[in-house]
C-alpha cells in the first residue's frame, strides 16, 4: 500500500493497482466493461447466443468444483444439430473448452452438427496415467463424464465426421509440465492419440490435432493502458518463436511420432505474428486470463483461420 497525493494506491488481486480516494471511498481499476466484461467471457455471452443458449460452459464443461449437474453427460445441450448429415467433434480439457466460440460458429456458418462436451484437467484421448493426479480424479465424476464421451464419440462417429482434440500444454512459468498433465510430452502420449486415429478412421471420421496455444507470463487485464499504468509491463507480449521454443518436446513428437494421416491445427500461426500478445492492435483482449483465448480471439481469429484449414481439406 502507498499514499499518493490525495489517495492510496492498493494492490487487488491479479496484482492489479486501484486508486482509493478517501473522502469518497472509490475504487478505480479501469473501465469495467474494457478490463473485465471483455476479458471473461465463454460461449453464451456474445450476441447470437439466442441461437444456442445452452452450448455454454456451464452446461458443458466439467471442471474442478463444479457440482455434480454440471458433471453430467448432457447431450440435449451440447450437440448442436444432430439432424446434419455431418458432425464436429470438439473434445479435451479446458483448451478444447476455449474453443466452444469456433464451434458455435461453424455450426451456424457452415451447415454442420456440432458435439462438444470438455472436461477440466482430464486430456482426451483419456491417459490413464492421469488418474492418478487430483486434478483430473477429484471429483472422480470428470473421469467418468470424459469415459462417457469417448464411449459416445466411437458409438457414434460416421463417414465424413471431423474429431477436433486439445488439451492444455503448460508453458506458464508459474507451472511446469509434468506426468500430472502428460500431454504431448513423450512417446506413450503420442499413442493414445494414434489409437484414436485407427478407430476413427476405421469409420471414415477424420482426426485433427490442435498444437498447443500460446500462454502467457502475466495476466492480461495488467496489460491493458490506465491512466496508473501507462507502459503495461514485461510478459504481455513474447516473440512468436520464444512460443515455439517453449513448446519444442511437443512439437517434436508430433512431427516424430504422429500418425500422417491425422492432421494438425497450428493455433500460433493465427493468433501470433511476430509476437504473441494478450491484446490485439485495436486494445481488445485476445486472452481471458494467462492462457485461456477470449470469444473475442475466436470470432475474428481461430473461426476463421480454422474454417480454411477445414474446407481447404474438404471436411466442411
Amino acid at each position: 500500500t502507498l499514499v499518493v497525493g490525495g489517495g492510496v494506491l492498493v494492490t487487488l488481486y491479479g496484482g492489479l493497482v486501484a486508486l482509493v480516494v478517501p473522502l469518497r471511498f472509490k475504487l478505480y481499476a479501469g473501465k469495467k466493461t474494457e478490463i473485465i466484461a471483455s476479458a471473461y467471457r465463454y460461449r453464451g455471452e456474445q450476441i447470437d447466443s439466442h441461437l444456442s443458449p445452452d452450448f455454454t460452459s456451464k452446461n458443458c464443461h466439467g471442471d474442478l468444483g463444479d457440482d455434480n449437474h454440471q458433471m453430467r453427460f448432457n447431450l440435449g445441450k451440447c450437440y448442436l444439430g444432430p439432424q446434419h448429415n455431418k458432425t464436429l467433434y470438439l473434445l479435451g480439457n479446458s483448451h478444447a473448452n476455449h474453443y466452444r466460440e469456433t464451434a458455435f460458429l461453424l455450426h451456424k456458418n457452415h451447415n454442420i452438427g456440432v458435439f462438444s462436451i470438455t472436461t477440466g484437467w482430464c486430456n482426451f484421448p483419456l491417459d490413464p496415467r492421469q488418474l492418478r493426479f487430483k486434478n483430473c480424479a477429484d471429483p472422480p465424476s470428470k473421469i467418468k463424464l470424459q469415459m462417457e464421451v469417448g464411449t459416445y464419440l466411437l458409438e457414434n462417429a460416421k463417414k465424413g465426421d471431423v474429431v477436433i482434440i486439445s488439451n492444455r500444454y503448460p508453458t506458464f512459468s508459474g507451472e511446469i509440465q509434468n506426468n500430472a498433465n502428460v500431454w504431448l510430452e513423450d512417446n506413450e502420449s503420442i499413442q493414445h492419440i494414434n489409437a484414436l486415429y485407427d478407430e476413427l478412421s476405421s469409420k471414415g471420421a477424420a482426426l485433427v490435432l490442435m498444437l498447443p496455444s500460446p500462454e502467457l507470463d502475466i495476466s492480461p487485464e495488467l496489460c491493458k493502458e490506465q491512466w496508473f499504468r501507462p507502459n503495461p509491463g514485461e510478459g504481455c507480449s513474447e516473440k512468436r518463436s520464444a512460443v515455439i521454443a517453449k513448446q519444442k518436446i511437443a512439437r517434436n513428437l508430433v512431427d516424430r511420432l504422429l500418425k500422417p494421416n491425422i492432421l494438425v491445427y497450428d493455433p500460433i500461426i493465427p493468433l501470433c505474428s511476430e509476437r504473441c500478445s494478450a491484446i490485439d492492435e485495436k486494445g481488445y483482449f485476445l486472452y481471458m486470463d494467462n492462457n485461456h483465448i477470449t470469444d473475442y480471439a475466436n470470432t475474428k481469429i481461430i473461426y476463421p483461420s480454422l474454417a480454411r484449414f477445414l474446407e481447404d481439406r474438404s471436411l466442411l
